[in-house]
């Protein structure tokens, strides 16, 4: 859907170009298409304004940025120089919050205030062409525009830093594990997942990605229950859950919980964020709301506020919030931080970190920005078509990948560096 907009936009060779957020629900592969026709179109003579919360696809294309911070201007300038010396505050905790090459169990924002402020906005990034303009001329910056996909290279692999709060050994029992399995939906000749296999141990985190409809959310349904496994096998703490009728599974269901790429979506619109809570808890007790909401950095007073009151942030914080009522042992994360700028995303993923720290939790994070998996997760599992192409610890699988298909994903994959 975002490619046939982005194509009826173009249709008309205009000379200027505004893309709001243009390539969020892209994958990486796609993402580097639209970002390199764009800035095509830039190197011929158009104008291009591009507003997003990713630096690394703003390298691709801009020339110059300026970056706003609750409606002000804060900082502009040419954007390698920005970005390599950002004089503002809110420039240097937007470079600050990138994950690419930051290690695991590193917080983005160590020192960030721990509560997001009642009337947070989303920040965005607007980043302008390099087609003249009547009253400014544009900064040249000569040989310095990004090129091509292929001529990103990958960042030298980290050392591996000291893990924060729980490190489970490989040898434990998985809490989750897939073997084989096969998800194909009604009507459709091929499945959408085919053989597919992977194993979460307890504190630890596997991310899965690919490109758009590789199979990763199916996969994700499927372990959590939701989508029935035509063969293979999916046990929970060692014991089947796939092969279980749903009424068998319904008292384990607590075990598992899943955060959801559009937090307001999933809401209740009608309840406050106390009534979410409750609903999730299965019993009316305020002080542990409060406790819900304190363990994500949200002020208990938030338990009155309505979903759509609340950036996009502090909603995110409350589906985490409403994941951890159950008391799970499995979170199932799809997408949980493509709609956040950069600010407050890294502070999401510092947050699920802490949690995973304090609860030992398993995580399953799906995502289509390799940064984010590369920073957050100890094991990856690439899907292409349905198919698992390479897993592996991260780092290993990032820093050698031995797939065709992996390399193209590295080397699409937008970063400051």
């Amino acid at each position: 859907r975002q490619r046939a907009l982005i194509a009826a936009a173009l249709a008309a060779d205009p000379e200027v170009v505004v893309a709001d957020e243009p390539t969020t629900a892209l994958d990486t592969t796609r993402q580097a298409v639209v970002l390199d026709l764009l800035r095509a179109r830039v190197d011929a003579g158009g104008s291009l304004l591009f507003i997003t919360h990713d630096l690394g696809a703003a390298r691709r294309v801009a020339d110059d940025v300026v970056i706003l911070d609750a409606g002000r201007v804060v900082e502009t300038g040419p954007f390698r120089t920005v970005m390599a010396d950002p004089a503002s505050t809110e420039g240097r905790r937007l470079v600050a919050s990138v994950p690419w090459g930051r290690p695991r169990g590193e917080a983005l924002l160590p020192d960030a205030a721990a509560r997001l402020p009642g009337d947070a906005r989303p920040r965005t990034v607007a980043t302008q062409g390099n087609a003249p303009a009547p009253a400014t001329p544009a900064v040249s910056l000569g040989g310095a525009v990004p090129g091509p996909a292929s001529s990103y290279r990958l960042d030298p692999a980290p050392q591996e830093p000291e893990r924060r709060g729980l490190d489970a050994p490989r040898e434990a029992s998985p809490l989750l594990s897939a073997r084989g399995v096969v998800v194909r939906y009604g009507g459709t000749s091929e499945p959408a997942v085919r053989g597919a296999d992977l194993t979460l141990r307890a504190g630890r985190t596997v991310g899965l990605v690919g490109e758009s409809g590789s199979g990763k959310s199916t996969l994700l349904r499927a372990l959590a229950g939701l989508l029935p496994v035509e063969s293979g096998d999916v046990r929970l703490r060692g014991e089947p859950w796939s092969a279980l009728p749903e009424r068998r599974r319904r008292a384990r269901r607590r075990q598992l919980a899943m955060i959801v790429q559009d937090p307001l979506g999933s809401f209740e619109p009608r309840w406050d964020v106390g009534q979410v809570l409750t609903d999730a808890l299965g019993r009316r007790d305020p002080q542990r709301v409060a406790d819900l909401l304190e363990s994500v950095h949200l002020d208990p007073a938030a338990a009155r506020a309505r979903p759509r009151t609340l950036s996009g942030g502090q909603r995110q914080r409350v589906a985490i919030a409403r994941a951890l009522a159950v008391e799970p042992a499995v979170l199932l994360a799809d997408e949980p931080v493509s709609a956040l700028d950069a600010s407050v995303q890294a502070q999401v993923l510092d947050l699920l970190d802490e949690l995973q720290a304090q609860r030992g939790l398993g995580i399953v994070l799906v995502s289509h920005d390799l940064g984010v998996v590369r920073h957050s997760s100890d094991d990856i599992v690439v899907l292409q078509n349905g198919v698992v192409v390479e897993s592996g610890p991260t780092e290993d699988v990032l820093s050698h990948p031995t797939h065709p298909f992996t390399r193209e994903l590295i080397e699409a994959a937008p970063r400051l560096s």
